[in-house]
């Protein structure tokens, strides 16, 4: 997981050798990440908050990721399905 708001990243986590993302390790990542948001990027974030993108992998679309995500009162972006002439990685972002 690596969070980049205007150019500067504000928290990254990188899995240990051999772990599997599952959705109790992706929802412990999302409650870090909004303790460093709230220590590190208030000035950085949007007035209205956090807009979060992720894909549609089963961690980032389990109950309990959702839950969160609307507890926090974070937007988040669809991501489209996934089509080789559209992949969102084909598109320059900053």
């Amino acid at each position: 997981m690596c969070v980049v708001v205007l150019e500067v990243i504000i928290h990254y986590e990188l899995l240990l050798p051999g772990k599997t993302i599952n959705s109790d390790l992706y929802c412990q990542q999302l409650m870090r990440l909004k303790q460093e948001v709230e220590n590190n990027g208030p000035k950085l974030i949007n007035r209205k908050g956090v807009d979060f993108h992720h894909n549609n992998a089963r961690p980032h679309a389990s109950l309990a990721t959702q839950q969160i995500l609307r507890e926090y009162d974070w937007e988040v972006l669809m991501h489209p399905s996934y089509r080789p002439n559209l992949a969102p990685p084909d598109f320059y972002l900053f």
